[in-house]
């Protein structure tokens, strides 16, 4: 300014503070987990093995609150730490759930040595180092975890099969092994290893008991022929109708299971029905086989009633070749596949011989022959051996001295000459008189 000629430059001097609010601005305080007084701060609780999510809202401070902004003091940070020391901490984590809104701690351990309560504070931290921070105080009590047998893994059973055949004379039978506890999946997890757990808490364990409780032809019913008792599957088909290979679907319960185990490892193998042998028929005995020289009638000895027949009975049709082995002479012959004929008029065939008969029959859907006999003894009875003479009287004879006196008497009889209406069977009578005292 200037006043008659002269200049003058007047000044104010004075201080101008420019202040930071966010060196004084207040965190508003919260608390994290159940407060029970007179606690000051929270507690989190959770069992071993748990996942815990804990959501807290972003505090909000006084500075940004005076100005309607709550980013003036920089971005919000987060971390827990160990309350004693300040030091580092594994058990739980800080995430964002909703930025600058909401926020969550996560705690988590899968080890039992974390069992107990650990001692945490979660520091909020702003924008500059030489902010104020907040601490908020709690506690994190690990309980031992529960018991929970269901998380134990189950090992299938290595793959059975049957094979077996239809008709089969003792049926085949299949015992199913059960599905088992994969041992590995009983140290998995805290809530698994608190079942078998040897320290206190000891656990309960867990029955691996299994039982078999169905079994079905996989996308059907079990056929008639396949029957269970327990673990244990019999297989007695009676037709060639049956054969295929059966795959079963068995269902086993367990004491814990919310669903059964069901598997399909088990496989029955039917096959067509299989001769394993030619039973022969029965060797006849006592009067069958037994026939007398001179009989009315020939002794037919028959053995078509079982006759051969297929082990098991398959019903296959057989080629059959059948063989006699008789004796020579003419008075045993053959008079059909399972006949032979009896018949002699001659003393001398009296005796006991062998007989034979032999089958070998062929099966042209395989190829095989199967081969059996039936011996026996045939007697063939002289009756003349046995014979009774038929008992007549001799009259007292008086004659005198140079004379010839004579008598008749009819010829004798005998009982095996009276049989058969043929009375010399026995060879001619001769007769001798004896003097009664020499």
């Amino acid at each position: 300014m200037s006043y008659q000629s002269q200049s003058f430059l007047p000044s104010v001097e004075f201080d101008v503070t420019v202040t930071d609010p966010c060196l004084t601005t207040t965190i508003t305080e919260f608390t994290i987990g159940t407060v029970t007084p007179p606690a000051s701060h929270g507690v989190l609780t959770q069992k071993a093995g748990q996942v815990i999510e804990t959501e807290f809202d972003e505090p909000k401070h006084s500075a940004g609150t005076a100005v309607g902004d709550q980013s003036i003091c920089g971005a919000v940070t987060y971390s827990v730490v160990k309350r004693s020391d300040g030091s580092a901490q594994t058990l739980v984590t800080v995430k964002t759930v909703q930025a600058n809104t909401k926020h969550k701690l996560v705690s988590e351990t899968q080890q039992e040595a974390d069992e107990g309560t650990h001692e945490l504070k979660l520091v909020v931290s702003l924008g500059q180092n030489t902010y104020p921070k907040l601490t908020v105080n709690f506690d994190l009590k690990i309980e031992p975890a529960a018991c929970d047998c269901k998380l134990l893994n189950w090992i299938m059973p290595q793959p059975q099969s049957l094979i077996t055949t239809v008709k089969k004379e003792v049926s085949d039978t299949l015992t199913i092994k059960h599905a088992t506890v994969d041992p590995a999946s009983k140290n998995t997890t805290p809530m698994i290893r608190a079942c078998y757990r040897q320290t206190n808490p000891v656990g309960p364990g867990c029955d691996e008991t299994t039982a078999i409780t169905k079994v079905i032809e996989k996308g059907a019913t079990l056929p008639a022929f396949i029957t269970r008792s327990g673990d244990v599957l019999t297989v007695a088909s009676t037709s060639n109708s049956d054969v295929k290979v059966y795959t079963l679907e068995v269902t086993h319960s367990t004491k814990f299971e919310d669903a059964p185990i069901v598997f399909d490892t088990v496989k029955v193998d039917l096959r067509v029905c299989v001769i394993t042998n030619l039973d022969a028929p029965p060797a006849p005995t006592g009067a069958q086989i037994e026939q007398k020289i001179f009989a009315k009638t020939p002794l037919t000895i028959d053995l078509s009633n079982p006759g051969f027949k297929q082990r098991p009975a398959c019903g296959y049709v057989l080629t059959n070749t059948f063989t006699w082995e008789i004796p020579q002479g003419g008075f045993i012959t053959k008079t059909g596949d399972y006949t032979i004929k009896v018949e002699s008029e001659t003393a001398s065939h009296r005796g006991v011989y062998d007989v034979k008969l032999i089958n070998s029959a062929n099966y042209a859907g395989t190829g095989v022959t199967y081969s059996n006999e039936t011996p026996f003894k045939v007697t063939v009875i002289d009756p003349c051996l046995t014979t009774t003479l038929t008992d007549f009287n001799v009259p007292d004879v008086s004659i005198e001295a140079g004379l010839t006196n004579t008598f008749e008497f009819a010829e004798v009889t005998d009982s095996a000459a009276t049989a058969v209406s043929k009375p010399t069977i026995c060879g001619a009578r001769t007769y001798t008189v004896y003097k009664i005292n020499d």
